[in-house]
């Protein structure tokens, strides 16, 4: 029987056995080197700063800030937090010089004691967050140095399976971010989920990775994963990646990875590296391409594979699997080694919301990736969320998760808590099943295999026929070159009388300043009525880099919308036929009331 009870505990079993085995390989830029850790450097250090915490009075329980950019210290914080029973707080580092209103949410909604940060960030810090601190308490900002930590502390908190070991706020994509809590135990089994989903052997794995480390994708898979299991890690900042997509594939190339994947914009971009970019890269490491966190959209799939095949990458590595941070990460999962499914489905019957086969030939139909199936003691259920009735293979309702991975509720709201993590699967003979975590996901069950359809808060209902988002955003980043792609959000806004479509997509920076705006109008609204039966009813053009995003890169789309409602979308072009103003909207009197039925009105 395995002994530990947290990842810190896999650390000290690691470091006893092979203290000089080297776990993690930071590239500061994206391409050099700048520095490693080994197992035995990462629990000294991580141990170095649990001492600092104690010795500044930060106790086990308390919460702890982290606000770092990419690279070691994050780690090594995070580590320390978990040695000493403190509960770490992951937060993206502010931007310079902007005031950062979800940072001050966390800290108040969190309460932290501490904020752990790098001396470049402390004086940034101090300057836009004079405001935050409550009744007059600030937070301790602590930068672990450990030529400065005090002695070395004879004892550390002996923590179980159940103890919180991290709050992760969620990206906020349909509302205000709320605190996952995350335990020990939580964080074992998800790892152990993916090493078996994946089929990793720790032996032959190296992992790549380029995803925030604050973010549950970047964090678990990114991060822990490779301490987990005592393979390489290697890992760049995201801005690296952003700025020049080949760093990610070039990491691969020459760290032979087999284990990395991210977002399916990630693919979207490097499918339009340059060829003399591809032919110094050598893929064929690679056996787990995974994606998630958005939509897996078969064009990519193709495209991606279709474009690096001369590099080495096979189509059957590509891996799409499904997750979320209530359920620590992951959920579901494909086989690997096997290529990924996509199939065809009637789009009238998927609005209807019940997936139905369509025939070669037949229009119009949606092309679906399969998102895969659950592992190890997951429990996935599709059900109604207006009677919390189990649906029929095939009928589209919101996914239902059961496991240890399950999270153990959201930081200091019941309420929520109770609506999202404690649901009660009603059965024909009037018994309850449960408890179950509803992830706020629409899908399906199609031989047994998982197919996601959209947000349930999402859901665009216009004449009383539903619409999801995702399939329109995917049509209109396709329909001009001038578009740039995963930078588009589809959503729904009242003119006085009906809900109205609106659309608001960023134009690619090269194409700023010589764009025709009639023609990408006109291309857009041809899109959307030739694939979804839909008339536009606004459009707004908007600057690179400017689109109402989660830490993450998810879309906002209530952002957008009320944005777009507020005049505060930065708009290169917009084009607008409806009465679309603030007074004229509608409040809807549940999220849940708008599960495949036209809009309530009040």
């Amino acid at each position: 029987m395995n002994p530990a009870q947290t990842i810190v505990d896999i650390l000290r079993i690691h470091a006893s056995r092979n203290p000089d085995r080297l776990i993690y390989q930071f590239l500061r830029d994206g391409e050099i080197i700048s520095s490693t850790l080994t197992c035995g450097e990462i629990l000294q250090k991580a141990t170095a700063v649990a001492d600092q915490l104690h010795f500044h009075g930060i106790n086990r329980g308390e919460r702890a800030l982290l606000v770092y950019p990419s690279g070691p210290e994050f780690v090594i914080s995070l580590l320390g937090c978990m040695a000493a029973g403190v509960i770490a707080v992951p937060a993206s580092a502010p931007r310079p010089r902007r005031h950062d209103e979800r940072l001050e949410r966390i800290v108040r909604d969190a309460e932290v004691s501490a904020i752990l940060t790098s001396e470049t960030l402390v004086d940034d810090l101090q300057t836009r967050m004079v405001d935050s601190w409550r009744d007059g308490a600030a937070p301790r900002l602590i930068t672990p140095n450990q030529q400065e930590s005090p002695s070395p502390s004879t004892s550390m908190p002996n923590l179980g399976s159940g103890d919180i070991a991290f709050l992760q706020y969620t990206s906020g994509s349909t509302g205000k971010p709320k605190g996952v809590m995350v335990s020990h135990g939580n964080i074992l089994n998800n790892l152990s989920y993916i090493e078996t989903a994946f089929q990793l052997v720790p032996s032959e794995t190296v992992s790549v990775t380029w995803l925030p480390s604050f973010h549950d994708m970047g964090l678990i898979d990114g991060l822990l994963e490779p301490l987990y299991l005592s393979c390489p890690g290697i890992i760049m900042p995201p801005a690296a990646f952003l700025q020049k997509p080949v760093r990610w594939l070039q990491a691969i190339s020459n760290f032979r990875g087999t284990h990395s994947g991210g977002p399916n914009f990630a693919y979207q971009l490097c499918a339009r590296i340059n060829e003399n970019q591809r032919e110094t890269l050598d893929l064929s490491s690679w056996t787990t391409a995974y994606s998630g966190a958005e939509p897996v959209r078969e064009l990519t799939i193709r495209q991606f594979s279709e474009v690096f095949r001369p590099q080495g990458f096979q189509k059957r590595y590509f891996y799409p699997c499904y997750g979320l941070a209530e359920n620590t990460l992951m959920v579901s999962g494909g086989m690997a080694d096997t290529p990924p499914v996509a199939l065809q489905f009637h789009t009238q019957s998927l609005l209807r919301g019940q997936a139905q086969l369509a025939h070669s030939g037949e229009e119009p139909s949606t092309t679906l990736v399969s998102s895969g199936k659950v592992w190890l003691d997951t429990d996935l259920r599709i059900v109604n969320p207006k009677n919390c009735r189990e649906c029929t293979p095939g009928e589209i309702g919101e996914v239902w998760v059961k496991g240890s991975s399950a999270g153990q509720g959201y930081w200091q709201d019941s309420a929520r808590t109770d609506e999202t993590f404690k649901a009660q699967l009603e059965k024909l003979n009037g018994c309850l099943d449960g408890p179950f975590l509803r992830t706020g996901d629409l899908g399906f069950l199609w031989d047994g295999e998982l197919f996601v359809a959209g947000r349930l808060k999402d859901v665009i209902i216009i004449k009383g026929h539903n619409h999801y988002p995702q399939d329109i955003e995917a049509s209109v980043e396709e329909c001009h070159p001038s578009l740039r792609p995963a930078a588009c959000a589809a959503f729904s806004a009242q003119d006085g009388t009906d809900e109205r479509l609106v659309l608001a997509v960023e134009v690619e920076r090269t194409a700023l300043r010589s764009f025709d705006e009639k023609s990408v109008f006109a291309a857009i609204r041809r899109v959307v009525s030739e694939n979804h039966d839909l008339s536009v009813s606004a459009i707004c053009l908007l600057r690179p880099g400017s689109i109402p995003k989660t830490s993450s890169g998810k879309i906002q789309r209530h952002r957008c919308l009320q944005a777009f409602l507020s005049n505060q979308l930065r708009s290169v072009a917009s084009w607008c036929r409806s009465n679309i103003t603030p007074e004229n909207q509608l409040v809807r009197l549940s999220d849940h009331e708008f599960f495949l039925q036209p809009s309530i009105k009040s």
